[in-house]
């Protein structure tokens, strides 16, 4: 209880025991209370249990503050890359314009990847991080990363090897999207960072390799890049942190590394790091108690990656609700190459109305709009016997996994903006009946986007072609070399204007495009679709 001290008026409390006195036969006869002093105690309490509060209160908002700025930066970015798609393949033929487009592109993939990491990193920090280990290929992980970094490495003219040990099992439990978050960062930190020489990753195991047992992981990536001294080792982890003298010459934030070591100790491992100045670097990972399961049980996704090509849907009438100008032009426009009816509606009670009037076949709900949102309209529809069979896609620029756990429970599926028309097409093949199209392409090439030509040529065109055209092209396989490459461009050119085949024009503009950034990766891609015309042609 609180007392005041009559003498000076300073309140203090007081916490009291009393303890029974007692005489020789043990009968009670008083009791003995003594008074404690417990005025700090109690304010160090209070002051802890404020600064809880103040804490949590102040996680939330973080939460709120990143959760509303991922939204309000997603949305812009959404018609930035929506326009540039539509913009290159309106571009095509053109390869100066296109490769511009390329830059937005990739600067606004650099943007969103940011806004990813910061998302991820402040979910590792306060715990809301779930780690999911599913049954995964760890080699063919590394193939993968290798694939991924294929143009730089070739461009950078570096050595890149895999090494991984003979009884690295065939499956593995790990969290496939965070132990690849971890592997992209430290390869393409280890490519970045390395100017000539070489990038090696390595992998081994210790323990028995047999089902179901616990083996510990280690892999780690060595470069002889640039190196790290001694001294700013221990900083390289912490969030937005560079060694210095890097952040001028290369681009990055600072927060692969950073996010990589708390995923990596989310997984129940540790990460360390080894450089030195001039030298290069060797990051090493351990995973402790890795469990094998059995090898059939590996995960296998169904390749998308060309899936959607040549997609047409049958006509569906599509209602897109959205308030924003710039998200209708992009979508609407997409649906149109993808032979669908689009209707118009500008917020949730729009859509309501629109719907009573004309039963769509799909539904694009954009979450946050005025009068009537997408989520509040969406359980309106569901809760409607005559419309709940109509598949709701949510459109949404907010990224918080709570955020997309609410959208579980009433929408059919989302749609992260910014919206790439390939995963549009793949989440509309969920719920839309499609056919593919039927594509003529020359000498029955399987990459209808590199070289499509007509049914037949004449034969003066293939005299052409086997005379001046083949000769050319075969010594550019033989061995690439950038003007031969631009002789063939310039020749193949000259005749198909000639002979008034623009499908040979495009060729030669895509082919040209990507000789000019020496796209490695791509160019290989073109030579192989012209080398099977080639054969087919010959073998006619």
């Amino acid at each position: 209880e609180w007392v005041t001290y009559k003498d000076n008026g300073e309140r203090v409390m007081l916490e009291t025991t009393k303890t029974p006195l007692r005489d020789e036969n043990g009968k009670i006869f008083g009791v003995l209370g003594v008074a404690y002093d417990i005025t700090k105690r109690t304010e160090r309490e209070d002051a802890l249990r404020e600064a809880k509060q103040e804490a949590e209160r102040a996680n939330r908002l973080k939460s709120e503050f990143l959760a509303n700025m991922s939204h309000e930066i997603r949305t812009p970015m959404n018609a930035v890359m929506g326009y540039s798609e539509i913009l290159a393949k309106k571009l095509k033929n053109n390869p100066e314009y296109l490769s511009y487009i390329e830059g937005i592109n990739k600067s606004g993939k650099n943007l969103i990847s940011l806004i990813n990491d910061i998302l991820d990193l402040s979910k590792i920090e306060a715990r809301k991080l779930e780690i999911v280990p599913v049954p995964v290929d760890f080699e063919t992980i590394l193939n993968d990363i290798q694939e991924i970094f294929a143009a730089t490495i070739e461009s950078k003219h570096l050595d890149f090897t895999i090494n991984t040990d003979k009884r690295l099992p065939k499956a593995l439990m790990l969290d496939k999207t965070r132990i690849r978050q971890v592997l992209f960062n430290l390869v393409g930190n280890a490519i970045k960072f390395t100017e000539k020489g070489s990038v090696a990753v390595s992998a081994r195991i210790e323990g028995v390799a047999s089902v179901k047992s616990k083996i510990d992981l280690y892999f780690e990536v060595e470069d002889t890049g640039i190196g790290i001294p001694k001294q700013q080792l221990s900083e390289i982890f912490k969030a937005f942190r560079q060694a210095r003298g890097q952040s001028s010459k290369f681009e990055g934030t600072g927060l692969g590394l950073a996010i990589s070591k708390r995923l990596v100790e989310a997984m129940g491992g540790t990460i360390t790091v080894e450089s030195k100045p001039g030298k290069g670097s060797i990051f090493r990972v351990h995973l402790k108690g890795v469990i094998i399961p059995s090898a059939d049980s590996i995960e296998t996704t169904k390749d998308d990656k060309n899936s959607e090509q040549g997609v047409l849907f049958n006509s569906p009438l599509i209602l897109l609700v959205d308030d924003v100008e710039s998200n209708i032009e992009i979508v609407k426009e997409q649906l149109s190459e993808l032979r669908c009816s689009v209707e118009l509606a500008r917020n949730g009670k729009e859509a309501i109305e629109m719907i009573e009037k004309k039963k769509p076949d799909l539904i694009i709900m954009d979450i946050q709009m005025p009068v009537l949102n997408g989520y509040e309209a969406t359980r309106i529809l569901k809760a409607d016997i005559r419309f709940k069979h109509i598949p709701v896609i949510a459109l949404t620029a907010l990224a918080m996994k709570e955020q997309k756990d609410k959208y579980k429970d009433i929408f059919d599926d989302y749609l992260n903006k910014p919206t790439k028309q390939n995963k549009l097409v793949l989440t509309l093949m969920k719920f839309l009946p499609y056919e593919k199209e039927q594509r003529k392409i020359g000498g029955g090439s399987a990459n209808g986007s590199d070289i499509e030509l007509p049914d037949k040529l004449p034969n003066e065109f293939i005299d052409v072609l086997k005379a001046e055209i083949f000769p050319l092209f075969n010594d550019l396989t033989d061995f690439f070399d950038t003007e031969d490459s631009l002789n063939f461009i310039g020749r193949l050119s000259e005749q198909a204007k000639i002979y008034n085949f623009p499908e040979f024009e495009d060729y030669c503009s895509k082919l040209g495009a990507a000789t000019k950034k020496m796209q490695i990766k791509r160019i290989n891609q073109l030579l192989n679709s012209f080398k099977e015309f080639k054969n087919n042609l010959l073998h006619d």
